[in-house]
């Protein structure tokens, strides 16, 4: 139906004519030149910006992925052995629900780790953290984001002087920055859900020592979470052999909510959370971000195609002579209305395509070069580009059509002359 639209062969000779004639006012087609440059300016600023955008989401998802548990399960006291929030591991490893869940085709890694709520104290200043006890294998694993180690000698100095070497933890680094606090110092870490002494009424406290720094991927992980060896853990809150959570990594992350909904049905007494539900608020203003941008340079382009509503209508004044000389030969008035429509598809088609081809350029010079360093605030110092050929494909035709619709007015205006109406009114 659309190519009917323009199915007069002289349509599109007369308006290549009209576009590219030099003869008329040249103000006309300057005026046009520049709404066909906003036009082809405004569709690539929405697909640059969106695509990094989109790059920024997706790499955030990929640290997510990298770092955390895709679905972790906590004990409800209806599970048996349960004390404070701690289990002990036979109940997991003699349950055949869970021996079904670690030989799920769908999952890679099943481990097993023990975390409390603490209060950190370093001198005057106090901040709530997540303490997190790591087996040793886990461990070992660990020790590569460790970036700064308190010095052996500290140890050695203590067994000197006869006294017990202090447990060591490990903070994240925004929170070192936070209480200033440097490899080696002295920090209390107290319980308050733990109470000991003779009322019951102080919360259980012990001193440990920082034994480094660790680097993650995450700044909201490293403003909280503190990181020490099982042992150790156990230690402090005086239970042995427990886990307070069961980690579960799956082969496609993505599957994560639709397996966590599945395994909570065969086991009721637990609580689960996947990694994309925890972050759900998260990526939901984000993606309420992309559309609030897209909308917002969609105006760029809104603005470009109402400039060619004018000039159109200055081209149609321009050329009302013309109109009627095409009337008198035999033309109709559809046919004058698909020769200024068919200058609006032009327009929107060379627009619209120039534009994405110059965004697609950009994108894949931001991404392969990187030439573009974010400041020292930004975590990641590159700028991520994704490249979305669906974004590409959506946005185009909708400013394709929105450059057409608003060209149908002054193509209408124009097929609604008479033939004696350009001479008349010239």
């Amino acid at each position: 139906m659309f190519l009917r639209f323009f199915r007069s062969s002289f349509v599109s000779d007369i308006a290549l004519r009209y576009l590219w004639a030099q003869s008329g006012v040249r103000f006309v087609r300057l005026s046009i030149a520049l709404s066909w440059l906003g036009i082809v300016f405004g569709v690539g600023a929405i697909l640059v910006v969106l695509s990094v955008m989109l790059g920024f989401e997706r790499e955030l998802k990929k640290k997510l992925i990298t770092n955390d548990a895709h679905v972790i399960f906590f004990p409800t006291p209806q599970v048996e052995t349960w004390d404070s929030g701690f289990i002990h591991p036979a109940v997991i490893d003699q349950d055949p629900r869970w021996i079904a869940v670690r030989s799920s085709p769908a999952v890679q890694q099943v481990s097993f780790s023990v975390s409390r709520e603490l209060i950190l104290q370093f001198g005057k200043k106090t901040t709530g953290v997540v303490l997190k006890g790591f087996p040793p294998a886990d461990f070992e694993a660990f020790e590569s984001k460790i970036r700064d180690k308190a010095s052996v000698f500290l140890d050695r100095e203590d067994r000197d002087r006869g006294i017990t070497a202090l447990p060591e933890v490990f903070v994240g680094e925004e929170l070192a920055l936070k209480l200033a606090l440097i490899p080696g110092d002295e920090m209390t870490l107290l319980n308050p859900i733990d109470v000991s002494g003779p009322m019951s009424g102080v919360p259980r406290s012990k001193v440990f020592r920082l034994g480094g720094v660790f680097k993650s991927t995450l700044p909201e992980q490293e403003q909280t979470l503190v990181v020490t060896r099982q042992q150790t853990f156990e230690s402090f809150v005086r239970k042995k052999s427990v886990l307070s959570q069961i980690e579960i990594r799956l082969k496609h992350p993505e599957s994560a909510p639709k397996w966590s909904g599945l395994w909570l049905k065969q086991l009721p007494e637990f609580r689960a959370q996947d990694w994309m539900n925890q972050n759900r608020q998260l990526f939901a203003s984000m993606q309420l971000e992309r559309f609030a941008m897209f909308v917002i340079l969609l105006f760029t382009v809104l603005i470009a195609s109402l400039n060619c509503v004018s000039n159109l209508s200055l081209m149609v004044r321009e050329k009302m002579k013309d109109i009627s000389v095409l009337r008198a030969m035999g033309a109709t008035s559809k046919d004058i209305d698909r020769v200024f429509t068919w200058i609006g598809v032009i327009l929107a088609a060379t627009g619209v395509g120039l534009g994405s081809v110059l965004a697609a350029i950009l994108c894949w010079i931001l991404s392969s070069t990187q030439w573009i360093e974010l400041p020292d605030i930004y975590y990641d110092r590159s700028l991520p580009v994704s490249i979305e050929p669906a974004y590409f494909l959506g946005i185009g035709v909708v400013s394709f059509l929105l450059v057409i619709f608003c060209a149908r007015f002054p193509a209408k205006k124009a097929g609604r002359l008479g033939i004696l109406d350009g001479f008349r009114l010239s």
